[in-house]
């Protein structure tokens, strides 16, 4: 049985080895304080440290799930008109009144990728983002009459 963890940057794992440092100063410290204090300090210090490098090297928890996320791309560049972009709103509205359990987003791109919104049930879409210029590329210049 494997444990449900992943390490997304196992090369942080070498601070580790920093840890021993914490053991020498426990050993050489002048404190007055009794032993049983100072072990208790060198625990509590030893847990910071190792949950402090844990986080360092990605430390994550992985678990099924079994929801549903449907992401609609929606594109809201120039070469869409204005009736397309009102029937993809029309289509992101039906949609979303019978998701059941399932979860929606939208995720609108143009020039640059849009933000992306989670859409709740019966709620219309968010507006696109303003339209931004790319400069001289031939694939966006509007057409010239």
């Amino acid at each position: 049985m494997s444990l449900p963890l992943e390490l997304t940057r196992p090369m942080a794992l070498i601070a580790l080895l920093a840890m021993p440092v914490l053991v020498y100063y426990f050993v050489r410290s002048l404190s007055d304080f009794p032993r049983p204090q100072r072990i208790v300090s060198l625990v509590a210090r030893s847990i910071v440290a190792l949950l402090i490098i844990l986080s360092l090297a990605g430390l994550t928890w992985l678990h099924s799930v079994h929801d549903q996320y449907v992401i609609f791309l929606v594109d809201d560049s120039l070469s869409i008109g204005d009736e397309a972009a009102a029937q993809a709103t029309k289509y992101l509205d039906e949609i979303g009144k019978d998701t059941g359990e399932n979860k929606l987003a939208r995720l609108s791109f143009h020039p640059a990728p849009g933000a992306f919104v989670s859409l709740r049930v019966g709620e219309a879409p968010p507006e696109p983002l303003p339209q931004q210029d790319v400069g001289t590329s031939p694939a966006r210049q509007e057409p010239r009459p």
